[in-house]
């Protein structure tokens, strides 16, 4: 027990020392077309040119969601139009996508998602998704990207509010209670919640020979 809890504070250290190349999309919101490929609800890979595209959530929630991705098989061909309805997931560049369902988040107003793409920033036995929206005064120049962060775990998904990274973390990593007594002892302006998933996903992973 003491060696691990000290392998876990060592990799809170090396992780926080180190600086990593972020995602093309934690670096620019490009609306440009990438290189990468998504999947049929058949489990078809098709790979291409995509574009992703959000916009302001509305308050009554749409079907399918409000996100969607243009697809070009080739710089030349004419795109189309891919929504949840269509595919399971997608990759462009380093980033994966996929679909979530019956979420909920409040900024302002309260807003509930039957389905839409969210980011995948981490996954395992505790899945860490980011939901891209538009938010502003209505006007086409006066609008601006917000992402919601929100955490999975079995048929639990939460939207992870800033203040509230602690308290929701530690409800969800009590199985492991080495990190959890680590979490609990960080101030909550300290914590990397990636970075704290990541540990507990790499916790439950198979063991090599079992």
């Amino acid at each position: 027990m003491r060696l691990l809890r000290k392998a876990i504070i060592f990799f809170n250290i090396i992780f926080s020392c180190f600086l990593f190349s972020q995602p093309i999309f934690a670096q620019q919101l490009s609306r440009k077309y990438l290189p990468g490929h998504y999947y049929t609800k058949q489990g078809e890979k098709v790979s291409g040119l995509l574009k992703f595209n959000y916009t302001s959530t509305p308050l009554k929630p749409k079907p399918y969601g409000t996100c969607s991705v243009s697809f070009k098989s080739d710089k030349n061909a004419s795109k189309i139009k891919l929504t949840t309805e269509d595919i399971t997931s997608f990759v462009m560049g380093q980033d994966s996508f996929t679909v979530a369902k019956d979420f909920d988040f409040r900024h302002i107003f309260y807003f509930k998602i039957t389905q839409d793409f969210v980011q995948v920033l981490s996954s395992g036995k505790i899945s860490l998704y980011r939901y891209y929206a538009l938010m502003g005064s209505g006007s086409k120049f006066g609008k601006s990207t917000v992402t919601y962060t929100f955490l999975k775990k079995g048929l639990d998904i939460v939207h992870v509010r800033e203040k509230e990274t602690k308290d929701i973390l530690l409800k969800h990593i009590k199985d492991f209670p080495e990190l959890h007594n680590i979490v609990s002892q960080m101030n909550k302006e300290g914590i990397n919640l990636k970075k704290q998933i990541e540990l507990y996903n790499a916790h439950f992973l198979p063991k090599a020979g079992i």
